[in-house]
């Protein structure tokens, strides 16, 4: 699953971003820089994530594919 496949479910980003707010702050910091959904658009590397975050850039790919599987639940209802 993809965070692109979530996007379709909910229908439109605003959906996805009330959605997102259930999201640990981590993760959802996580999942806006790795897709450019952050209010400055721009999109990090999982390896930028990480120093910012004191994690492996491994650690955060798990993190946010916990996260992006967690929407996709929530938005399939």
């Amino acid at each position: 699953v993809n965070l692109y496949e979530v996007l379709e479910e909910s229908h439109d980003l605003d959906s996805l971003r009330t959605w997102m707010r259930f999201l640990t702050e981590r993760e959802r910091y996580i999942v806006e820089y790795s897709h450019g959904l952050s209010e400055s658009g721009q999109i990090k590397s999982l390896r930028e994530i990480g120093k910012k975050l004191k994690l492996s850039s491994e650690r955060v790919r798990q993190l946010k594919t916990e996260a992006v599987k967690k929407l996709h639940r929530w938005c399939a209802f």
